[in-house]
């Protein structure tokens, strides 16, 4: 892209609604509008009060929901294998709700979630008063999922619906702190060759049945999020009869969770089906539905086909880029046109070897200047458009902490991200932006680059592996905003080794940058600052305060902040060390993540990133936090609804 483009969008003097327009979105957006009386420039017509024609507003009916019917949606990759206790991409949105944990997330209900977690298969917990034993109670009916006579064929059938013990937790341990590839276990288990200083966890004993203890050779305030942890990698309950090897869990997950799996088939699909004894510990007598039908879709285009035709319920994660969604919602009108938290999940990490230009302070400043976070989020969220619908949007910024995200992994971290536009963020607020005008925020990027001996800009290589269909689009536009400044960005596609290879040891061994994707943050605050910037955390790519290139000692003061936020059990004494934190960081930029995205003002718990789903799908939207966990579980089929009854 060049910079001449950008010049002419973004930054000549156009209103809003015309600088987007020229990227191709807005114009969709305009086509919607008037076609429901709007007005694309936002400024009359008919376009106060169209939010309710264009956006599904989300109503709670968890009360009144009907059991029976079978979800269509579909899966974006297929399981690499079927083990939670590792991570192969693409498991994580089929297998989530079949999976059981201790506990989960505390979701929100038409409301922003906020910190903290609820049982799964635990009934109870709680800390002795030293904070050096954690005791969990298990619930008195959580029993394992039935079996499906095709997909769990060899396993022993003494599993299917029996209670859940402390046997089971123990031996889950066992696997869990033996497996490799579960890289949460280095935040909990103690004595590890890999483990975190903070991990606290020296034994678990079996008190009774349905009582497990865990001993702690150090407090750690985030230890029981840890445990709620819904990511693959996790620490996920497995049936004591799969000890030793007995099950080859890579090829069968068995769980206790919403869903069971009842087929699956590589370049096919899955089959899920509702576990009737999952309502035994849920309040709501959830799921509803009687299965979710998964076929594997990967091509975007064939995604907005079958969404098209009815044979698709909803779009996936990041599947669909907003002109895609708007274009059918045009199309076909009875297309519900929804909301939900949006971020781009990507993260700029830089390389910092030796002879690459991000290892100096100045350069990663200069890039900090150069993002124009509105007009980014502008473009890919669509933020105008959905002012210009009258649906009020909340732009916020991300800094050290996320402002919000996907309802993975973190949630809403409300009362602990600081705002970078607020009078609480302090001096450092000035390396996001001078506050004056974007051609201010552009010559001092410049300058910085020049006392960095780069007058001429700085060339560099933009690597990824493919996240999300939407990530090269989200790319394309942070590169075309930055080159303003004086970078110019190259982006280079990977493959997932090639990928990993820049971010293995030693980390940030290279002089370019690469886009990763921001999983792996605990839902603490704590967890997520010593897992992304401490040096003992597992996404650590080796920054430092020294400009000296890779290092295995991180920078002193965020290691000094993680230790005193993971032990420290006062909420009002955390939060302060996190908004330390984020001050801080600010100036040294080590590894920012994409610029932020939006709240919608009128609609707590939703976002402004639009999707499209059938009527047909009730109860969308409604619980939210609890990511991948709580995907079907709470939506209903309504079969008087399109598209299954297109006269509605």
């Amino acid at each position: 892209m060049a910079s001449s483009y950008w010049d002419r969008v973004l930054y000549a003097r156009l209103s809003r609604r015309r600088a987007l327009a020229a990227t191709g979105a807005a114009a969709l957006g305009g086509a919607i509008l008037s076609a429901c009386g709007g007005d694309d420039e936002g400024g009359g017509g008919g376009v106060t009060g169209v939010s309710s024609a264009l956006t599904y507003k989300p109503v709670d009916t968890t009360k009144s929901a009907k059991r029976g019917g079978v979800i269509k949606s579909y899966l974006q990759n297929f399981p690499g294998n079927f083990d939670l206790h590792q991570f192969p991409f693409g498991l994580s949105v089929a297998t989530c709700p079949v999976g059981s944990q201790l506990t989960k997330y505390k979701p929100g209900r038409l409301e922003d979630p906020e910190l903290g977690s609820v049982g799964d298969i635990a009934q109870e917990w709680e800390y002795s008063p030293d904070k050096l034993t954690l005791t969990y109670k298990l619930h008195p009916q959580a029993k394992w999922s039935p079996l499906s006579p095709s997909f769990h064929s060899g396993a022993p059938a003494s599993i299917a619906n029996r209670t859940i013990d402390a046997d089971d937790v123990l031996a889950s341990w066992e696997k869990w702190k033996n497996q490799v590839q579960a890289f949460r276990r280095s935040e909990v288990v103690a004595d590890l060759p890999i483990s975190s200083p903070f991990a606290p966890v020296t034994s678990l004993t079996k008190i009774d049945a349905r009582t497990i203890q865990f001993k702690l050779k150090n407090p750690n305030a985030a230890l029981t999020q840890a445990f709620s942890n819904w990511e693959a990698g996790g620490f996920y309950i497995y049936p004591k009869e799969g000890a030793n090897g007995v099950i080859d869990f890579q090829k069968m997950v068995i769980g206790a969770g919403a869903y069971y799996v009842d087929k699956a088939e590589p370049s096919v699909g899955m089959v899920l089906k509702r576990n009737p004894n999952y309502e035994l510990r849920d309040e709501f007598k959830r799921p509803f539905a009687d299965g979710v039908d998964l076929p594997l879709v990967q091509d975007p285009a064939q995604v907005q086909a079958q969404i098209r035709v009815g044979n698709i319920w909803h779009q996936g994660l990041f599947a669909l880029r907003t002109e895609d969604i708007l274009n059918l919602k045009k199309d076909v009108p009875d297309i519900l046109l929804t909301l939900s938290y949006n971020d781009d999940p990507e993260i700029m990490y830089f390389g910092i070897s030796k002879d690459s230009p991000f290892k100096d302070i100045r350069v990663r400043q200069a890039m900090s200047y150069a993002w124009d976070r509105d007009a980014i989020i502008t473009i890919v969220h669509s933020t105008d458009k959905l002012e210009a619908a009258g649906i009020p949007t909340d732009v916020r910024w991300n800094a050290g902490l996320p402002a919000q995200e996907t309802g993975m992994p973190n949630g809403l971290y409300k009362g602990w991200w600081l705002d970078p536009k607020g009078k609480d963020f302090g001096e450092n607020a000035k390396y996001f932006t001078l506050g004056k005008t974007r051609a201010d925020d552009v010559a001092e990027a410049k300058r910085l680059l020049s006392a960095a001996g780069f007058a001429s800009g700085v060339k560099f290589e933009h690597y990824y592996s493919p996240l999300f269909p939407t990530t090269p689009y989200s790319m394309d536009v942070l590169l075309g905003v930055i080159a303003e400044a004086g970078f110019a960005g190259t982006r280079k596609s990977l493959t997932p080794p090639e990928a990993a290879g820049y971010t293995t040891d030693p980390r940030g061994n290279h002089g370019g940058a690469i886009i990763g994707i921001d999983g792996g943050g605990s839902h603490d605050p704590g967890q997520y600052i010593t897992n992304h910037y401490s040096k003992w955390g597992f996404f650590w790519h080796g920054a430092n305060p020294n400009d000296t290139g890779p290092s295995a000692d991180g920078d002193p003061a965020i290691n000094d902040m993680a230790t005193k936020i993971i032990g420290e059990f006062d909420e009002a004494k955390r939060k302060q060390i996190a908004y330390e934190f984020q001050r801080y960081v600010a100036k040294y930029n080590y590894r920012p993540r994409y610029p932020g995205g939006a709240l919608t003002v009128e609609n707590p718990g939703q976002g402004t990133a639009w999707g499209v789903a059938w009527p047909v799908l009730q109860n969308q939207n409604v619980w939210t936090g609890e990511s991948f966990k709580g995907w079907w579980v709470s939506d209903w089929v309504d079969e008087s609804k399109p598209p299954v009854n297109k006269k509605a």
